[in-house]
């Protein structure tokens, strides 16, 4: 659909969420019409007025609407259900509200705990603001905690998070972090258990990189033959010529690593301390009469 093609942002999202398995049974199996019917038998049933549900589920019903669409290839009615979607959610955050593009992953964030906030089926955590969500840590010093092993104080902290939070975003996306902090000096630990939705993961580097070089031999044929290696990256020129000798059968000592372009000729030999990511273009791996045939 357009509009969400045109705020990629939005688009990327939705697609990812309408691809996870465990939302995608929740949803079309509507699973979250049982969970809006408790809330809003809990809500008639408590006394305390600010117990109301912030939204009305409004965002978590225009979700549904595109997730049906999109897994019934509802083409007709995506492009209204898309613009409904992007004025609840401008609505309710004016980040949103404009044609900009936005974070993604900050998108994602907003989007999945709105619909927890929604969707929550424990009614007392409905008491506390949205910005109060109940993503706080616990933190134990070794002082008060010493019998207690690191498993205990983990179950005990997740059991207290997922007493106040339930739904179908806690158990498809939430999970603890544990991390301890020690003193060298007074050698005190402190554990720390923290909940979260999402981890920022970096964008690994390609750590092997092909390489193509062309063999052209001294006494055999045919006279040239181009190879294709896979090497790690790290690899020297010394490494790549000791692969092509390898693969060739040759002495890699009767091997030299030289740039010959198409137009100009020779342009430069590459000694072995150089990186191998100077191997681009015009590569080729030249045989010479081996030193121990000219000693002998």
């Amino acid at each position: 659909n357009r509009l969400l093609q045109y705020f990629s942002f939005i688009n990327a999202i939705v697609q990812c969420l309408c691809h996870t398995e465990q939302l995608a049974s929740y949803f079309l199996r509507k699973g979250y019409e049982i969970d809006i019917r408790n809330i809003k038998n809990t809500i008639v049933d408590c006394q305390h007025s600010s117990t109301s549900q912030p939204h009305g589920f409004k965002v978590t019903k225009s979700f549904v609407q595109i997730f049906q669409a999109l897994w019934n290839n509802s083409s007709n009615t995506t492009s209204k259900l898309s613009y409904d979607f992007k004025t609840t959610i401008g609505n309710l955050n004016r980040q949103y509200s404009g044609n900009e593009q936005n974070d993604a992953q900050e998108f994602l964030l907003f989007l999945i705990n709105t619909i927890h906030d929604e969707l929550n089926l424990v009614a007392s955590s409905r008491v506390r603001p949205q910005a109060k969500n109940s993503f706080s840590s616990t933190t134990i010093s070794s002082q008060s905690s010493s019998s207690l092993a690191s498993v205990e104080l983990a179950r005990r902290a997740w059991s207290d998070y997922t007493d106040a939070n339930q739904s179908i975003i806690t158990s498809t996306f939430s999970a603890q972090l544990h991390s301890t902090l020690r003193c060298n000096q007074c050698k005190q630990e402190s554990k720390t258990f923290e909940p979260y939705l999402l981890l920022s993961l970096p964008i690994p580097q390609k750590i092997i990189q092909p390489v193509f070089i062309t063999v052209v031999f001294l006494n055999q044929s045919p006279k040239q033959l181009q190879i294709g290696l896979c090497l790690p990256v790290t690899n020297t020129v010394k490494d790549v010529r000791e692969a092509i000798a390898q693969q060739s059968n040759l002495d890699p000592n009767d091997l030299a690593l030289v740039e010959i372009q198409q137009h100009t000729g020779f342009s430069q030999v590459f000694h072995d301390t150089e990186p191998m990511s100077r191997l681009t273009h015009d590569i080729f791996a030249i045989q010479f009469p081996s030193s121990r045939t000219e000693s002998n």
